[in-house]
Protein backbone atom coordinates (compact mmCIF):
# COMPACT_ATOMS: atom_id res chain seq x y z
CA UNK A 1 0.00 0.00 0.00
CA UNK A 2 1.40 3.40 -0.92
CA UNK A 3 1.89 6.14 1.66
CA UNK A 4 -0.89 8.10 -0.09
CA UNK A 5 -3.34 5.19 0.14
CA UNK A 6 -2.43 4.48 3.74
CA UNK A 7 -2.89 8.13 4.69
CA UNK A 8 -6.26 8.27 2.91
CA UNK A 9 -7.35 5.11 4.74
CA UNK A 10 -6.33 6.60 8.09
CA UNK A 11 -8.27 9.77 7.29
CA UNK A 12 -11.31 7.67 6.41
CA UNK A 13 -10.99 5.65 9.60
CA UNK A 14 -10.15 8.35 12.13
CA UNK A 15 -10.73 11.87 10.86
CA UNK A 16 -14.48 11.89 10.39
CA UNK A 17 -15.83 8.35 10.78
CA UNK A 18 -19.39 9.57 11.42
CA UNK A 19 -19.46 11.28 8.01
CA UNK A 20 -17.99 8.36 6.07
CA UNK A 21 -21.31 7.27 4.55
CA UNK A 22 -22.01 10.75 3.15
CA UNK A 23 -18.45 11.81 2.40
CA UNK A 24 -17.23 11.07 -1.14
CA UNK A 25 -14.42 8.53 -1.11
CA UNK A 26 -12.17 10.62 -3.37
CA UNK A 27 -12.25 13.50 -0.85
CA UNK A 28 -10.00 11.46 1.45
CA UNK A 29 -7.52 11.01 -1.38
CA UNK A 30 -7.65 14.77 -2.06
CA UNK A 31 -6.90 15.44 1.62
CA UNK A 32 -4.00 12.98 1.50
CA UNK A 33 -2.67 14.68 -1.66
CA UNK A 34 -2.86 18.09 0.04
CA UNK A 35 -0.90 16.83 3.05
CA UNK A 36 1.71 15.13 0.88
CA UNK A 37 2.12 18.22 -1.33
CA UNK A 38 3.23 20.28 1.67
CA UNK A 39 4.88 17.74 3.96
CA UNK A 40 7.56 15.18 3.24
CA UNK A 41 6.28 11.83 4.40
CA UNK A 42 8.71 8.93 4.24
CA UNK A 43 8.52 5.32 5.25
CA UNK A 44 11.03 4.93 8.05
CA UNK A 45 13.50 2.09 7.59
CA UNK A 46 14.40 -0.44 10.24
CA UNK A 47 18.01 -0.38 11.46
CA UNK A 48 20.40 -2.64 9.58
CA UNK A 49 22.16 -3.57 12.80
CA UNK A 50 21.22 -3.61 16.47
CA UNK A 51 23.78 -3.38 19.22
CA UNK A 52 21.98 -5.12 22.05
CA UNK A 53 25.17 -5.88 23.98
CA UNK A 54 25.81 -2.14 24.20
CA UNK A 55 22.29 -1.12 25.11
CA UNK A 56 19.67 0.57 22.92
CA UNK A 57 21.98 1.32 20.01
CA UNK A 58 21.05 0.85 16.37
CA UNK A 59 22.56 1.72 13.01
CA UNK A 60 21.00 2.77 9.72
CA UNK A 61 23.14 2.72 6.58
CA UNK A 62 22.75 4.14 3.09
CA UNK A 63 24.49 2.03 0.44
CA UNK A 64 27.71 2.09 2.41
CA UNK A 65 28.10 5.85 1.80
CA UNK A 66 26.88 6.90 5.19
CA UNK A 67 25.20 5.96 8.41
CA UNK A 68 23.31 7.24 11.40
CA UNK A 69 24.09 5.49 14.67
CA UNK A 70 22.15 5.94 17.90
CA UNK A 71 24.69 5.58 20.71
CA UNK A 72 24.05 4.45 24.27
CA UNK A 73 23.84 8.06 25.45
CA UNK A 74 21.06 8.51 22.82
CA UNK A 75 23.06 10.93 20.72
CA UNK A 76 23.11 10.31 16.99
CA UNK A 77 26.41 9.97 15.18
CA UNK A 78 26.16 10.80 11.48
CA UNK A 79 28.68 10.10 8.75
CA UNK A 80 28.27 10.63 5.04
CA UNK A 81 31.07 10.42 2.50
CA UNK A 82 31.10 11.97 -0.94
CA UNK A 83 28.28 13.21 -3.10
CA UNK A 84 24.79 11.78 -3.03
CA UNK A 85 22.09 11.31 -5.61
CA UNK A 86 18.62 12.65 -4.73
CA UNK A 87 17.53 9.08 -3.90
CA UNK A 88 20.52 8.57 -1.58
CA UNK A 89 19.85 11.93 0.10
CA UNK A 90 16.23 10.87 0.74
CA UNK A 91 17.42 7.53 2.15
CA UNK A 92 19.85 9.30 4.47
CA UNK A 93 17.12 11.72 5.58
CA UNK A 94 14.81 8.78 6.36
CA UNK A 95 17.64 7.08 8.27
CA UNK A 96 18.19 10.23 10.34
CA UNK A 97 14.50 10.55 11.16
CA UNK A 98 14.33 6.86 12.11
CA UNK A 99 17.40 7.26 14.33
CA UNK A 100 15.88 10.34 15.98
CA UNK A 101 12.64 8.45 16.64
CA UNK A 102 14.61 5.58 18.18
CA UNK A 103 16.57 7.95 20.43
CA UNK A 104 13.44 9.79 21.55
CA UNK A 105 11.60 6.54 22.30
CA UNK A 106 14.55 5.19 24.27
CA UNK A 107 14.78 8.47 26.21
CA UNK A 108 11.10 8.19 27.20
CA UNK A 109 11.67 4.59 28.33
CA UNK A 110 14.45 5.63 30.73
Amino acid sequence: MSIRDELAALLRQHAMPSLEADYPRDEYECCADAILARHAVVELPEPVREYQEQGPAAEWTVRGNGYALVRNDLTIVVSFKGAASPAEARQMAAALVAAANRAEAADVDR
